[in-house]
């Protein structure tokens, strides 16, 4: 099991503020997977999620009820464990959502999402941390890494904190959530050909 992953809840950055790490139940996880096959087989070009412009292959995807209870579920015990004042999600709706295929060598820069959380789930990842050890170098150790960058103070000086996730095939089936405006990159991988795969999306 990847190390990242073996602490499940809610991780802090900041006395004020962090992200929350779940196991999507196996249902979901299941549905979710079937759809994402359902845009691997089909052309249409209508899915293109065109606000993804720095992936080629981005779509945008469905998620139904059940899916959206269980992301404002996390969100809540999110809050409950941040310094931040508690949200009626009764209240809130989802933006669309979107499926990324990252293949060998690409990446997703640094950006952040529109809304109050984004989520992240992984849902095939080709390899293994060890398999990308072997391409890394001293310059760039976050080889297949999901990495938050923030700011924080350090010694008394305002810094960009980095958190580093390592997602490999162990992480597939769970979900980061995070503000929305925290900002995020995901770096490539290159012991594979075949696509690492995601879904995202955020509540506003």
């Amino acid at each position: 099991m990847n190390n990242n992953l073996t602490s499940l809840g809610y991780q802090a950055l900041t006395p004020d503020y962090g992200y929350y790490l779940a196991k999507l139940p196996q249902n979901l996880f299941d549905e979710l997977k079937n759809s994402i096959n359902k845009i691997k087989s089909s052309n249409d070009n209508e899915k293109k999620y065109l606000y993804t412009l720095q992936i080629q292959h981005a779509y945008k995807i469905p998620i139904n009820n059940q899916f959206k209870d269980y992301v404002k579920q996390i969100a809540g015990e999110y809050e409950k464990c941040s310094n931040v004042p508690l949200t009626n999600f009764n209240e809130r709706e989802f933006d669309e959502t979107w499926v990324n295929f990252l293949g060998k060598n690409e990446y997703n820069p640094l950006h952040k999402h529109r809304g109050i959380y984004s989520f992240v789930v992984w849902c095939k990842i080709p390899y293994t941390l060890e398999e990308e050890s072997k391409y890394a170098k001293n310059d760039n150790p976050t080889i297949g890494d999901f990495v938050f960058y923030y700011p924080t103070m350090r010694n008394g000086r305002m810094v960009i904190g980095r958190k580093s996730i390592g997602v490999d095939s162990g992480a597939e089936g769970y979900m980061v959530l995070f503000p929305a405006s925290l900002n995020h990159a995901v770096y490539p991988h290159y012991s594979t050909s075949e696509y690492r795969i995601s879904m995202a999306g955020n509540i506003r």
